[in-house]
């Protein structure tokens, strides 16, 4: 049996490049391996309960030395913990390290990593009066199962070749913290109530879930210096960090967001929910002895265990934490709900009992709403837990013929559009511009509200405490890049749209511009008028259309002060300079709503009175007529330009009400007009209640 684990032990040596490479090594490993006192000492460390890093060590001295002549300044487990350590997180590393002992650190890490694996199946574990849970990993049939496996084998390969176990099991021997020991029990709870809950058919990946849990915490090794005093804060950084430098982004995003403030999100993917709960269940409390050690502790145990080490704890913080525990309490009744064992304790999956609705009365009947409510929400997030998933997802929508299944269809890119990376948000944002030439306008007006929500809310910014030293990666594209593209496209729809459908398209502009700064923060507003202005600036004005487009869209660009408001007073007097009237109507309605928003500008205010004096004896469209006079009223109140613009309204509104009203039912008689013409109405019967109203 031994030196079947020596064979073992061997095969992997030989599979190392630089052994490869030369006979002599070969011969030597196999000699010392086969020799006596290696397998003597073999067998001490298999018949004791525990081993030690320390142990594997004095077993595999002898073929180190062979590689590197001599022994590094600082011991040898120390200098080798250093070199793993800088595979993953060359920063964190604190002394020199020389290449010549390379090979010899990477001999040791593989035989510590094989007696590992061949103890570790014989419950013969590396860790003393602390719990350990072997990696388990996803067998081949539950690897074929996946849907992409790819990430998943990718976080495998690297989880080995860059000794990430060793990498524990050497810091919890070298530094105490056992941190090791919470990972591997994290690991074990999710896994174990991931494979219950994929075999009553739920929708998970149990490939994120194997490979978020075992690397969540990864980003403590990377804390270093000051940062130790702050790992329970900055290690979700350095976990980030090291899953994007191994390009595994899926299995990564939810092995960062592991924090339980992430639960006050509304809705979270399964695989999220078990790694929080997993995480929330294994905590470190301290023995009579003064020691710390990590422990499974059932849901309501572990809130205790939490509210009596928390720092600085409040009755705002408490009430924080009793909201979360509720939140997680839903979800393992949810899951004990659905034959789940959540106490782990090695018995079968209950059998689910049938609910008969008609049967059911008072607090059951609540806890069947909920138990379907986070049903429905992870099978919905299941839906758009990849590029993928949420490409074929929006291809039904594309197909649906029904307007109400296909605004359900909008609902939900709505509702659960927060949780969206931004390659998917790109992807849900072309769809919805495609969606722009729906011949219904409730639905338009929806799909640019959305276009702009998801623009706003684009840049992902970090919500965690991130290190001084910190370098956050730019973004491949920015909210502000994204909103200058769709203004053009909103504005200048491509010509292989027909023309009412670009009509359709301008008109969504003023939609889109209205949800940018609705829900943008106060930091990109400033970048988000940069990106605009230049369009007011260059504006054709020889194309009304998107004149008409530009006007409608000002008004819910918020206040700016005089610094922005130049290039926008100039829009405005260029487009008064025109002779199209729906263009006139527009303008007289922006600069009466500007001046609402500019102080009265000195410039502005200026302009306008001399605009009023240029035209007030022109006879024009009541609609016209009533806009002069509600700008010149703003400006002057009372003075004789005032009453000037008041008397031609009168003059022209008084002897054509009846004629204002058959202008309305005209189909050719532009909106603008319309709308202007429907405020004359109410003013006139406000002014004679003898008016038939209606």
């Amino acid at each position: 049996m031994y030196k079947k684990m020596v064979s073992t032990i061997e095969s992997n040596l030989n599979k190392l490049d630089f052994v490869k490479k030369d006979s002599n090594c070969k011969d030597f490993i196999s000699k010392s391996l086969f020799g006596n006192e290696f397998i003597d000492e073999l067998k001490e460390l298999y018949k004791s309960t525990s081993y030690s890093c320390n142990d594997v060590l004095n077993l595999s001295r002898d073929i180190m030395l062979y590689f590197s002549d001599s022994e590094p300044d600082s011991d040898w487990l120390f200098y080798t913990y250093q070199y793993i350590l800088s595979l993953s997180y060359p920063h964190a590393v604190t002394i020199a390290l020389n290449s010549k002992f390379n090979n010899s650190c990477v001999i040791y890490l593989e035989i510590l990593k094989s007696i590992r694996k061949i103890f570790d199946n014989d419950g013969i574990y590396p860790i003393k009066n602390d719990i350990y849970y072997p990696f388990k990993f996803l067998c081949k049939t539950e690897l074929q199962a996946l849907d992409q496996s790819g990430e998943y084998s990718k976080f495998i390969e690297v989880f080995e070749k860059d000794y990430i176990c060793e990498l524990m099991l050497l810091n919890q021997e070298i530094t105490g913290y056992n941190t090791l020991s919470h990972i591997s029990g994290v690991h074990h709870i999710a896994v174990s109530i991931g494979r219950q809950l994929k075999s009553i058919d739920s929708p998970i990946d149990l490939g994120r879930v194997s490979g978020a849990a075992a690397g969540h915490d990864l980003g403590k090794y990377g804390c270093v210096g000051e940062e130790s005093n702050r790992v329970p804060y900055l290690h979700y950084y350095y976990t980030e960090q090291w899953f994007n430098n191994h390009n595994i982004p899926m299995i990564g995003h939810i092995a960062t967001n592991h924090s339980v403030w992430d639960l006050e999100l509304e809705n979270l993917p399964i695989e999220s929910l078990i790694l929080i709960y997993a995480d929330f269940r294994v905590k470190n409390i301290k023995t009579t002895e003064g020691s710390w050690q990590m422990k499974i502790f059932s849901l309501k145990d572990s809130f205790d265990v939490i509210l009596n080490k928390l720092d600085q704890l409040d009755e705002k913080k408490e009430k924080r934490y009793r909201r979360v525990y509720s939140k997680l309490k839903d979800f393992e009744d949810y899951m004990v709900q659905r034959g789940i064992n959540v106490s782990l304790d090695g018995k079968p999956m209950e059998k689910v009992r049938v609910t008969h609705l008609h049967l059911l009365s008072g607090q059951p009947i609540v806890d069947h709403l909920k138990y379907s409510a986070i049903d429905h929400n992870i099978k919905l997030m299941h839906r758009l837990r990849s590029e993928a998933s949420l490409s074929s997802l929006l291809e039904l929508a594309r197909t649906e013929n029904d307007q109400k299944k296909l605004r359900g269809y909008i609902q939900v890119l709505e509702e659960y559009s927060t949780h969206l990376t931004q390659r998917q948000k790109i992807i849900t944002i072309t769809f919805l511009y495609d969606l722009m030439v729906h011949p219904e306008e409730d639905l338009r007006k929806k799909c640019a509200d959305l276009i702009g929500t998801l623009i706003a809310g684009f840049d992902e910014h970090y919500r965690k405490e991130v290190p001084k030293s910190a370098n956050l990666m730019a973004p491949e594209i920015t909210s502000v890049e994204l909103l200058d593209r769709y203004f053009y496209q909103f504005l200048s729809p491509d010509h292989k749209y027909i023309d009412v459908h670009r009509e359709w398209i301008g008109y969504g502009l003023r939609n889109l511009v209205n949800s940018v700064f609705k829900y943008s923060g106060a930091d990109t507003k400033e970048s988000y008028f940069e990106i605009i202005t230049p369009y007011y600036e260059n504006a054709d004005f020889s194309n009304s259309s998107e004149l008409i487009y530009l006007l409608e869209a000002f008004k819910y660009i918020p206040y700016f002060d005089e610094s922005h408001a130049m290039p926008y007073y100039r829009f405005i007097e260029n487009c008064l300079a025109l002779s199209d009237e729906k263009v006139t109507l527009s303008a007289l309605e922006r600069a009466y709503y500007l001046l609402d928003r500019c102080n009265n500008s000195a410039y502005f205010s200026a302009f306008l009175e001399s605009y009023l004096v240029s035209v007030c004896k022109e006879t024009n469209l009541p609609s016209i007529s009533y806009l002069r006079y509600k700008v010149s009223n703003k400006l002057f109140s009372n003075n004789a330009l005032t009453q000037l613009c008041y008397e031609q309204f009168t003059a022209q509104s008084e002897t054509m009400i009846s004629d204002i009203f058959l202008r309305n039912l005209k189909t050719a008689t532009n909106w603008i007009d319309k709308k202007i013409n429907i405020e004359i109405l109410l003013k006139s019967v406000e002014h004679e209640p003898s008016r038939h109203a209606l």
